[in-house]
């Protein structure tokens, strides 16, 4: 009986044994399963992440494509509102421009189209999108729709009204605009000023600098402003404005003789001036590539004073105060070599005195004495005198660029009570005073004037003591 019980009990120990040996084994497996399982989650949780990572910056990168996209037709729209035609686009910035392109641009794994609609005359619709592949089984793709109008039309200048006013200290001559920022020199006292145009409702003035001699005109390109003057060694001085509160001379020109420095233009690296007649050549192209130490590319001689210019391609466009060639055109293709390509005489019109010029497509608009003229010059070499308006008064300056698409030029005159006129030039033979003149209070003319696309406002200078500088809007 004690024998049966001790095998009995090594048999249940036994048994105890190998069912433990089992729950092991179970528990083994089962705490690797386990181990995988957790394993598979995290490494696809961390590939997920990755791969959400990169597809969110993918499609940020996608949202900045749309809202660039939308701020070039916005530009294109400034331009002219008639840029904006049916159909689809690609979008090219060259030259600092941005223009229409094809019906698609691309950018990397990025392909951007913009669909332009036409709503009426003064609207039109504009979506921008972008498509990319966001993996190997899935496509990106983002846009936006935006209604662009045609602010301009919209914004007639039949009543012009004074937006605000402040003052330099010695007045202020002849305007340029860039940006942000008026550029404008005073005639009393040598001096350049820089106004920060950011507020149309409080312009202030960043800066002022001295210069040399009388200050005749201005230019203004990229970092630097161009000044011409009487003064007998730096007929042409060039000052770097990139430090606005700061601007610093950054070299000058010495022209040959004695003859002083009216009219200045700036086309890429290039400067054209004009000059008073003298035993030297009137017309002048400066290379600016190195703005410390320009230098002297070709000359023509005008035969006779040379006064405002504008440069456009390969030509220029000069009033002069000639007897026969008032008006000339100069092939400057070959800078060493500018050569006269066509004239018109407006002698039986003109009138003494410095005269201003603007171009915009197939007219320019010369004004001098007490009158604008209008002239043809879709024919290079032979120009057409195609109508004369009187503007009451002393013609001071014009807009150098004209706008409403050519419509309407801005005028500043030495009439004391309507100093600011807005003439409608949509008739080249009969441009017409077009709404009401403004009246600038004070006893000074307009002396400057200019304006600028991107706000659709005037800005304009006189010689007042106080309040001279001027923010004009339709």
């Amino acid at each position: 009986m004690k024998q049966e019980l001790l095998q009995l009990i090594k048999k249940e120990l036994l048994t105890t044994s190998n069912l433990c040996r089992g729950f092991l084994l179970v528990e083994v497996i089962l705490a690797s399963s386990l181990f995988v399982i957790f394993l598979t989650a995290f490494a696809g949780a961390y590939l997920y992440g990755e791969e959400a990572t990169a597809e969110s910056g993918k499609r940020m990168n996608a949202v900045m494509l749309v809202e660039s996209g939308m701020e070039a037709v916005r530009n294109i729209r400034n331009e002219d509102f008639d840029n904006l035609v049916t159909g689809q686009y690609g979008l090219l910035f060259s030259n600092n421009k941005w223009s229409f392109s094809s019906t698609t641009d691309i950018s990397g794994i990025y392909t951007r189209k913009v669909e332009i609609k036409t709503i009426d005359k003064d609207r039109a619709s504009a979506t921008t999108t972008v498509t990319w592949k966001q993996n190997e089984h899935r496509d990106g793709i983002i846009s936006s729709s935006r209604i662009f109008t045609n602010w301009l039309n919209l914004k007639f200048w039949y009543t012009p009204g004074l937006v605000s006013s402040t003052t330099l200290t010695n007045g202020g001559d002849k305007i340029q605009v860039q940006g942000n920022y008026a550029y404008v020199i005073s005639y009393a006292v040598p001096t350049l000023y820089i106004v920060d145009i950011t507020s149309s409702s409080s312009p202030t003035v960043v800066s002022s600098t001295t210069l040399t001699g009388t200050l005749n005109n201005i230019a203004v390109s990229g970092n630097y402003v161009y000044v011409t003057s009487d003064s007998n060694t730096k007929e042409l001085q060039i000052i770097d404005v990139t430090n606005k509160t700061s601007p610093t001379i950054a070299g000058d020109y010495n022209a040959p003789g004695n003859s002083k420095g009216i009219g200045v233009f700036v086309l890429g690296t290039n400067v054209y001036m004009t000059r008073k007649n003298s035993a030297q050549d009137q017309f002048m192209i400066i290379n600016v590539s190195n703005p410390n130490s320009p230098s002297l590319l070709g000359t023509l001689s005008l035969g006779a004073d040379g006064y405002g210019l504008v440069a456009s391609g390969t030509h220029a466009y000069v009033s002069t105060g000639s007897n026969q060639k008032e008006f000339q055109i100069i092939d400057i293709s070959n800078s060493s070599a500018p050569y006269l390509k066509g004239s018109a005489d407006i002698s039986q019109f003109a009138q003494p005195g410095v005269s201003s010029v603007s171009v915009n497509g197939n007219y320019a608009y010369v004004g001098q004495g007490k009158d604008l003229y209008v002239v043809d010059i879709s024919s290079l070499t032979a120009p057409v005198l195609k109508s004369v308006t009187s503007v009451a008064d002393a013609f001071n300056d014009i807009a150098n660029f004209l706008g409403n698409k050519g419509r309407f030029v801005f005028v500043a005159t030495a009439d004391i009570n309507k100093e600011f006129k807005v003439y409608d030039v949509s008739s080249s033979t009969k441009p017409v005073i077009y709404g009401t003149s403004l009246d600038i209070l004070g006893s000074s003319p307009l002396y400057g004037i200019t304006y600028a696309t991107s706000t659709n406002l005037v800005y304009a200078v006189n010689r007042n003591a106080t309040n001279n500088f001027y923010v004009i809007a339709p």
